[in-house]
């Protein structure tokens, strides 16, 4: 029973790790949720992400490795990262918390299709705000779980790469990999 006014325990946050050919990524779920994927960094790199998204991380343990979030998305972006293999998610991922405007980018990037791509513009048209196209690369940047959320789907006007996350040449790499 909850006690009015008590502080509720944070819940402890369980990671994995995946070496690839750029580094070594770094995933964590809280609860049935992953909240967090760093591409680049392992755990430090995680442990950074976790406290710039202002979620408490003192208690990251080591998942088990048949961890029932974790160990599925392991295996997808072994397959992704590693054997350059593109397959749909085994689960389905809860949207990160965010603002109203980063979950409407984040939401209209997951449309776009495995292959294309589309531009910061674009996403800022289809979300009904055309004059936010730097909004948009701000909130893409944001992203707490790529490639989960395809932000390397995004380029900028005239089919240019801009930043992400992992490295311009895992950006290359990903959308080559994609396209049929």
């Amino acid at each position: 029973m909850d006690t009015p006014g008590a502080r509720r325990p944070t819940p402890g946050f369980r990671y994995m790790t995946l070496s690839h050919r750029w580094g070594t990524a770094a995933m964590a779920a809280a609860g049935g949720s992953i909240c967090a994927l760093a591409l680049l960094g392992g755990r430090s790199g995680l442990t950074r992400l976790l406290a710039a998204r202002g979620l408490p991380c003192r208690a990251l343990a080591r998942a088990d490795g048949n961890d029932p979030v974790l160990a599925p998305i392991r295996d997808w972006l072994e397959a992704l990262l590693i054997r350059g293999q593109c397959h749909a998610l085994p689960v389905s991922v809860d949207p990160p918390p965010g603002t109203p405007f980063q979950k409407s980018v984040w939401r209209e990037i997951s449309k776009i299709p495995r292959g294309e791509t589309r531009t910061y513009r674009e996403i800022a048209r289809k979300i009904g705000n055309p004059l936010a196209a730097r909004a948009v690369g701000a909130a893409s940047a944001s992203n707490p779980i790529p490639p989960l959320i395809p932000c390397h789907r995004l380029t900028a006007a005239g089919g240019g790469l801009r930043g992400y996350t992992g490295s311009l040449e895992m950006k290359r790499w990903l959308l080559d990999i994609e396209r049929p």
